[in-house]
């Protein structure tokens, strides 16, 4: 509804228990046109997906800074 109806881009953040996140994952989906992603795992798996699986670049293959995504899934234990 944000970025459909008021032109908010996002990202935007859901923060869910670890065994909701397929659920989010599939309403997402199901529900909206945007590009989402759930973030989780060791600390070497999340930070993998966010320097190659996340990171937007331009046509030159440069990093812009901003995420590929515009839905980022993750769980309360990342957050603390």
């Amino acid at each position: 509804w944000l970025a459909r109806h008021r032109s908010v881009a996002g990202p935007f953040l859901v923060v869910a228990p670890l065994s909701t996140l397929a659920h989010w994952e599939r309403e997402a989906a199901r529900w909206t046109t945007l590009r989402s992603a759930v973030v989780h795992g060791s600390a070497e798996a999340r930070r993998a997906q966010l320097r190659y699986a996340l990171a937007h670049c331009d046509e030159d293959g440069v990093r812009t800074g901003r995420l590929r995504v515009e839905l980022v899934v993750t769980i309360y234990e990342l957050l603390s």
